[in-house]
């Protein structure tokens, strides 16, 4: 009553506070995003709601990249395209501070991912052990994807997570320490997820943080350092994840952010450098939105913007113009909206397109024509939406979903059928694919979820007399299905003319003309060269 009311005014006052702050219900989400699996071309929603007081500001991710324009309570798309999909989560702030969702997806119907690089171990969970050095198909339904050093992980749109690869100790987390060459199921409702060194993370749909692996180092963050074969319980209320070698970080829902694991080079950001082990979460900094890990060092960026780096730097990996590693976050950048690490170097993408990479350039991992590292951003390329680093590549995908890739390629892991490594970006595929999502971390391999456009074959030309029958059969001589068809004449649709092959029962003069078929699938069309049909009058009877 009146006596309350007294005593939230008086402690607002001691604050600093206003009577309104002190009084205001707190800022919280009540509805979180659900996910979706749409159809190409149609229209597409997230959306949340919340508790709180007005004036709020929204700003959407994907896949751990701010999206520029997405500022509403609603993320809408007019039309979803494949290059959409993804795993989603919405900042929301106010005068009190800021609350992040937990991540929902959007995703086509049977996304594909595509796997290629060093296979030793299975991890491309294909069957086999050999190294792929062009992309091959994994599996489909896919929503997100992660890559460990040599185990990878991916989730399907029915929330099942599933594991394959390196499992010497139990990162894969299906109960076992023996290796797989072909994905094992290993949870359900399962939203996001990360692959360490020899150690996973994944977050459930209730905001739950689950572990396996390796935990000598107290990577897992569950207060021991006994690895575990089966997911072990972390913490709640989780948004984000990633994976260092032996090190962990996490973002909470109140954008805080927390680490666990080793801390030789300060990687924890808690101010200390040492050899113990941090087996319970950290408390770093907050406002956190997005989060990156590599060998013993660490990068986030802030709600506004900036990027923070800490950990190792003798390769000048985190980007602050020397080589001595940080105990406590320092700033590197502004106007960053996303941010990834490999072994010893980082890339990060500005809010402009354009993307920027420092450290270790051994292989030209940089992608900046060279082979020397740097210790300040060094600019690559522009029109970019989304990127990757592994041991010693680096992965971008373009505003027009263009894959592209850059730095070692013994393995295989430019994608390219070649292994002669790049220091300038090459098209993966030699440009046959179209990227929405990458996994980002990884040694020698990489996964994406991405498609190839159909490429229409030929027709063939035909003559016929009036009266007989006439066909023409599409043919695809590359791309990822399932596909439909549209059979043209002069350029103009033929109503109800959608199978593989266009049939004319009985030939007249008037269907001779010029045909086409286009050819479509969830990543793309391709119209075929014309075929010409031509209609002649029968010889006359011979009498």
């Amino acid at each position: 009553g009146a006596v309350k009311t007294i005593k939230h005014l008086w402690l607002a006052a001691l604050l600093g506070l206003s009577a309104f702050t002190a009084l205001a219900a707190p800022l919280a989400i009540t509805t979180q995003p659900v996910s979706a699996v749409l159809a190409v071309g149609h229209p597409a929603s997230l959306s949340v709601t919340k508790t709180g007081t007005a004036p709020f500001g929204y700003q959407w991710l994907k896949d751990g990249g701010i999206l520029l324009g997405q500022t509403n309570a609603t993320l809408t798309y007019a039309a979803f395209q494949f290059t959409n999909s993804g795993s989603y989560l919405v900042v929301i702030t106010n005068a009190q501070g800021m609350v992040i969702s937990r991540p929902a997806s959007l995703s086509v119907s049977n996304a594909i991912l595509k796997g290629w690089g060093y296979n030793y171990y299975g991890q491309m969970g294909n069957g086999n052990t050999a190294s792929q050095y062009s992309p091959i198909t994994v599996a489909s339904n896919v929503v997100t994807t992660m890559i460990g050093n040599n185990h990878s992980l991916f989730v399907k749109a029915d929330g099942t997570l599933w594991a394959m690869g390196f499992n010497a100790y139990g990162q894969l987390g299906n109960g076992t320490t023996t290796d797989t060459h072909l994905p094992v199921v290993v949870a359900s409702n399962v939203v996001a997820g990360a692959a360490g060194g020899f150690h996973s993370l994944f977050l459930k749909a209730d905001g739950t943080l689950w572990g396996m692996g390796y935990n000598g180092d107290g990577e897992l963050g569950n207060g021991t350092t006994t690895s575990s074969n089966l997911p072990t319980y972390v913490t709640n209320n989780v948004v984000a994840v990633t994976d260092g070698i032996y090190h962990s970080l996490f973002i909470k829902a109140d954008g805080t952010l927390w680490t666990m694991g080793k801390n030789e080079s300060g990687q924890l950001g808690n101010g200390t450098s040492d050899y113990s082990a941090h087996t319970t979460p950290l408390y770093v900094t907050n406002n956190v939105v997005a989060v990156a890990a590599g060998n013993s060092y660490s990068l986030f960026v802030k709600a506004d913007g900036t990027l923070w780096a800490m950990g190792k730097n003798e390769s000048g990996q985190l980007g602050n113009g020397t080589v001595t590693s940080a105990n406590r976050p320092i700033v590197v950048a502004s106007n960053v909206v996303a941010v990834v690490a490999g072994y010893d170097h980082s890339l990060f993408v500005k809010a402009d397109g354009t993307l920027w990479a420092m450290g270790q350039n051994t292989y030209g991992q940089l992608g900046n024509g060279t082979l020397s590292a740097t210790n300040l951003p060094s600019y690559v390329t522009n029109n970019v939406v989304a990127v990757a680093a592994g041991y010693n590549h680096s992965l971008l995908v373009k505003v027009d979903g263009t894959l592209w890739a850059m730095g070692y390629n013994g393995d295989g892991e430019l994608g390219n059928g070649t292994a002669a490594s790049a220091n300038l970006p090459v098209l993966v595929n030699n440009g046959g694919l179209l990227a929405a999502s990458l996994a980002k971390g990884g040694t020698f391999h990489c996964l994406a979820i991405a498609g190839a456009p159909p490429v229409a074959g030929t027709l063939a030309n035909q003559t016929v007399f009036v009266g007989q029958p006439a066909s023409f059969t599409a043919s695809i001589s590359s791309g990822d299905g399932p596909f439909t068809y549209q059979w043209q004449r002069s350029g103009t649709n033929i109503l109800n003319s959608t199978n593989g092959t266009y049939n004319i029962a009985s030939a007249a003069l008037t269907d001779a003309g010029s045909y086409a078929v286009v050819v479509a699938s969830t990543y793309g069309s391709s119209t075929s060269q014309s075929a010409t049909l031509t209609v002649s009058s029968p010889p006359p009877a011979i009498t």
